[in-house]
């Protein structure tokens, strides 16, 4: 944090000498605030100084709200965390992140039905993201509403493919299980599969769990083709 008192001293001079802040070198501070302190909550450290001071610095870093409200959420302050999320979407009202945000903070207190409001508010006004569908799936299910789930994560797995894509069509197939769905259930489990070893060449660090996790998708599969089939010899 030395030179960053140093630029802020810099800066007092400066508007002392000339009568002028330079708010562009004040907004740039802030953002390394921001940075310092992500990375030392990265570390197990305490952000909240840092994160304060960020906004100090900048009142419209719509960032710094988001990210102090995740440090509140997981304090399980969530009035400060809902509030500071709100901020940050006056501030920013495209950025899916902040809906997130909301959304996590009322799963996190098993507000289910709050959880999937701001997720459909930030589909809505950001755009669909693959943890917008899969949070909405998760609060869905936990409600008890097994084709709304299946319908979000349906969603999910039309975006990009990434590290989540393989467990999305794992639970849809879990899912479709659970509806006695056998067939859409197994053609799932393929998908998770499919998804899993895609992965695999992608990420090489986690190379052999991917691989499992492809296996154990590919039984899970053969094992309800083999239950269709007897069923039909019945």
């Amino acid at each position: 944090m030395k030179k960053k008192k140093f630029v802020t001293c810099c800066l007092i001079i400066s508007a002392c000498i000339t009568g002028v802040v330079v708010f562009a070198d004040a907004k740039t501070d802030a953002e390394s605030y921001l940075k310092e302190a992500k990375e030392q909550f990265s570390l197990g450290g305490d952000a909240m100084q840092d994160v304060n001071k960020a906004i100090q610095l900048d009142p419209q870093l719509s960032g710094a709200y988001s990210f102090r409200g995740f440090l509140e959420m997981m304090s399980n302050e969530y009035q400060k965390a809902e509030q500071d999320f709100n901020k940050a979407i006056e501030l920013n009202p495209k950025n899916p992140l902040f809906y997130l945000g909301l959304a996590a903070n009322e799963n996190s207190q098993g507000n289910y039905l709050k959880t999937i409001k701001y997720c459909n508010e930030g589909i809505k006004a950001a755009g669909g993201t693959f943890d917008l569908f899969t949070t909405k799936a998760q609060a869905m299910e936990k409600l008890g509403n097994i084709d709304g789930a299946i319908q979000a994560l349906t969603e999910a797995v039309k975006l990009p493919q990434n590290s989540q894509t393989g467990a999305a069509y794992y639970t849809m197939a879990k899912l479709e299980y659970s509806k006695n769905n056998l067939k859409s259930a197994a053609k799932d489990y393929i998908k998770a599969s499919e998804s899993y070893m895609l992965e695999s060449e992608n990420n090489n660090n986690n190379k052999k769990i991917y691989i499992k996790l492809a296996n154990e998708a590919r039984l899970k599969a053969v094992a309800i083709q083999k239950e269709i089939s007897q069923k039909k010899q019945k």
